[in-house]
């Protein structure tokens, strides 16, 4: 079963790779600064908060680059749909599983990690209203 029509024109491999990667980049770098900026300003009031702030928005920003490399071999290959929901649904079992053992074991603040994942996705869901 395949999902492109006869008539669809095939996708430029090299020019999808390079403006999606650089798009990727613009909008990590952009949400690294503003996930920062929101943990150095946590500082003054908490350090385990500001902390769990910038391990959130790292966890935010591994979710959504295993997301981003997730579209990208989907475009490319439409025949690796199974595989590839397969590994991005481990990706994020080991993420959410990594997150509870920490809270298990109070290595974190829970709502620090939680808000530091929402800024680091809606940095990434404003970026491109930005231009």
């Amino acid at each position: 079963m395949n999902s492109r029509p006869e008539n669809a024109p095939a996708i430029d491999r090299e020019q999808f790779l390079t403006k999606s990667n650089a798009l990727l980049r613009r909008m990590e770098i952009s949400s690294a600064l503003i996930v920062v900026i929101g943990s150095l300003s946590m500082l003054i009031f908490s350090r385990p908060y500001s902390l769990s702030l910038l391990l959130g928005g790292l966890l935010g920003m591994g979710h959504f680059r295993s997301l981003h490399r997730m579209f990208q071999k989907r475009m490319l290959d439409p025949s690796a749909k199974h595989k590839t929901h397969f590994f991005y649904g481990l990706k994020l079992f080991f993420m959410v599983g990594c997150y509870f053992w920490a809270v298990q074991w109070d290595l974190i603040r829970s709502w620090g990690v939680i808000a530091g994942f929402f800024l680091m996705s809606a940095s990434v869901l404003l970026g491109p209203r930005r231009r």
